[in-house]
């Protein structure tokens, strides 16, 4: 396996926790591209190291194995959306500073199971969402709540170990509740030895203006394009 890719380029990194941590299972290993089935997360990756290959043949082998496609890449990539409802192409943000200091009003605790019909409730995604919540309840989501409890916020961790999953009630925006939910992610991150990496949809221009707000969180080279 070129490994050199895997390791020289922050792009691939999470692609490289599917194998080192989720024992992601190798399809297809040559010198342009790599294919790994995350049974873990139920993502198959596309890792493209070369714009001359054929994505049509790639994009029908991923079909095979997951509902949820990634192709990962240090190049800017023309896509299709071959036949997916959603097609996103994303930056990635990686934080390399160290804590960041938190000084609010209001507490940022751990979401528990009791949390879940809000938690359903106020994030939107395709698929099962009941399971896919569960899963990231399990892997450690965080809220903000006010002197009654009341949650104003949450954010939380994909399965393939990204930060995301960031809503903020509408009775609450504009308090910078937002940034502090992702300031108070990225320490919890720190403190398990992870590195903390957000995904951007290039549209996102609020998403956007707020990583490059966050000292020590630098864009990386590349792309994400995520089908599912």
């Amino acid at each position: 396996m070129n490994e050199k890719y895997l390791l020289d380029n922050n792009i691939f990194y999470v692609p490289y926790l599917a194998l080192s941590i989720h024992h992601a299972d190798i399809v297809i290993d040559e010198e342009k591209y790599l294919l790994l089935d995350d049974k873990v997360a139920s993502i198959f990756y596309i890792l493209i190291f070369d714009k001359n290959i054929n994505f049509d043949v790639l994009m029908d082998i991923a079909k095979r194995y997951e509902e949820t496609v990634s192709v990962v890449s240090i190049l800017d990539i023309e896509m299709k959306d071959y036949g997916y409802i959603h097609h996103l192409k994303t930056k990635q943000y990686t934080y390399e500073g160290s804590y960041i200091p938190i000084n609010v009003d209001y507490d940022i605790l751990e979401v528990t199971m009791d949390d879940f019909n809000y938690i359903s409730s106020h994030y939107i995604r395709i698929g099962n969402d009941d399971e896919y919540l569960i899963n990231a309840i399990k892997r450690g989501m965080l809220k903000a709540v006010d002197s009654s409890s009341t949650i104003m916020g949450f954010i939380g961790e994909h399965p393939e170990h990204t930060m995301g999953l960031l809503y903020v009630d509408e009775a609450y925006r504009r308090r910078g509740i937002g940034r502090n939910l992702e300031y108070a992610l990225i320490n919890h991150f720190l403190s398990h030895n992870k590195r903390a990496v957000d995904h951007v949809v290039i549209s996102n221009m609020k998403s956007t203006f707020l990583q490059n707000s966050i000292p020590g969180m630098k864009e990386d080279e590349g792309f994400f394009y995520w089908f599912f």
